[in-house]
């Protein structure tokens, strides 16, 4: 660890934190002594290093307490370019070379990361009050999937000037819909009734865990999971487990490969680690890949497809759907929102250009535990993104077969 010194203003520069945040919160340190100071030149300075730890467990300094890491919101692009005009001129002809080039360092990961937010938003939509999320089906215990609200949390968190959105159950019925407008599903097939029933997938054998697509579905989409648990691509991979982010707790799921119909040999599914999880007597590999897969399409659930009367796509909002193999590739979205999210969305944005329905593949790996306990990715990179071209006719067929079955849409 290096033992470089920085003034509060430094600091405030380097870090993008409000000095009404920094001050207070260095002086509490000070007094608790949780941080080393030095005098230079009859000024106080504190020790970097401290500073940087405590803003990766908590970027916006709020004593949050939660487990899982915080987002910090990307500077804006005035506040950005003063950042880096201030790196380059005054704090470059002040501090040592080593911390001039960490300080570097901080300011282009922020800007990286304000770029990636930017491009999210261009390519999937900006996340807004107009927004509704769904989070899958409710469990026995009340709430959603622990991953898939770690992912909606991490999303709303990057946009902190939310002031709420829409994340309440619509409906308690086997297929859950938004009333209006840009729409964020977080999940897949199984635990997700919307993708299950929006995707055509049907039973198999009437056993309620094993499902596949029809053979001609109305939405042609070329990446999907394999989610019938007795089929026999999947039957031959071991399972895997993870310690679920929000409770730590430990759980294991079957492996299943993720298909593309473009070409029947391009298949993927999660590559084991070296890491472990214990169930009594048995050991089971923590996943070092996962798939994460990212799908928009116009949103033909909304009501505005109807007040549209069918015939503008772009106008009937958008319809978003995130899914991993796993929870933990799920989650493994909030990459995106980082530093490390700019390289594989420029990649996307070549291949998707501005077609208004498109899947994009991601992979996800180098999986590590967590200060809170937990699994989580590391690493995304980009594998491949397809443009889709759906008749009209195509959503207009399957949005009549969903009527007839859900009054909600009528």
């Amino acid at each position: 660890m290096s033992q470089d010194y920085v003034t509060i203003q430094d600091a405030i520069i380097a870090m993008g934190v409000e000095e009404a945040v920094l001050s207070p919160f260095i002086a509490d340190l000070v007094r608790t002594s949780r941080i080393d100071v030095k005098v230079v030149d009859g000024e106080r300075r504190f020790l970097f290093d401290t500073l940087l730890e405590l803003q990766r467990q908590d970027p916006t300094f709020g004593g949050r307490k939660t487990v899982e890491p915080q987002i910090a919101a990307p500077a804006s692009l005035a506040r950005r370019k003063f950042i880096e005009g201030v790196i380059v001129g005054y704090v470059a002809t002040l501090l040592a070379e080593p911390l001039k080039i960490q300080l570097k360092e901080v300011v282009d990961k922020r800007k990286d990361a304000a770029d990636a937010l930017d491009l999210f938003d261009e390519l999937f939509g900006c996340v807004d009050d107009n927004w509704s999320f769904d989070l899958g089906k409710i469990y026995p215990s009340g709430g959603h999937h622990g991953d898939h609200e770690v992912t909606r949390d991490a999303i709303l968190r990057s946009r902190p000037s939310l002031t709420s959105v829409r994340s309440a159950i619509i409906s308690r019925s086997p297929l859950l819909l938004p009333v209006t407008g840009d729409h964020l599903v977080i999940g897949g097939p199984v635990s997700t009734p919307v993708v299950r029933r929006a995707w055509q997938y049907e039973n198999v054998g009437g056993r309620a865990d094993h499902f596949k697509r029809v053979e001609k579905p109305l939405l042609h989409l070329p990446y999907g999971f394999l989610v019938d648990d007795g089929d026999r691509r999947n039957k031959n991979l071991p399972p895997v487990a993870w310690r679920m982010a929000g409770n730590s707790v430990a759980v294991k799921a079957a492996n299943r490969v993720l298909l593309n119909s473009d070409n029947p040999r391009d298949q993927h599914f999660a590559a084991a680690s070296r890491d472990h999880v214990e169930f009594g007597q048995e050991r089971v590999a923590v996943p070092n890949t996962n798939d994460l897969l990212i799908t928009r399409l116009p949103n033909f659930l909304s009501s505005s497809y109807k007040a549209d009367r069918a015939t503008h796509p772009g106008a009937w909002g958008r319809l978003v759907v995130v899914q991993g193999t796993h929870g933990i590739g799920t989650r493994a979205v909030q990459l995106l929102l980082t530093d490390k999210g700019k390289a594989p969305l420029l990649a996307m944005k070549a291949q998707v250009s501005n077609a208004q329905a498109f899947q994009s593949h991601f992979k996800v790996s180098k999986p590590v535990v967590t200060q809170g306990g937990f699994h989580q990715f590391t690493n995304i990179e980009h594998v491949r993104s397809v443009p889709l071209e759906i008749p009209r006719r195509n959503y207009a067929a399957l949005r009549l077969v969903l009527e007839r079955e859900f009054s909600v849409l009528r």
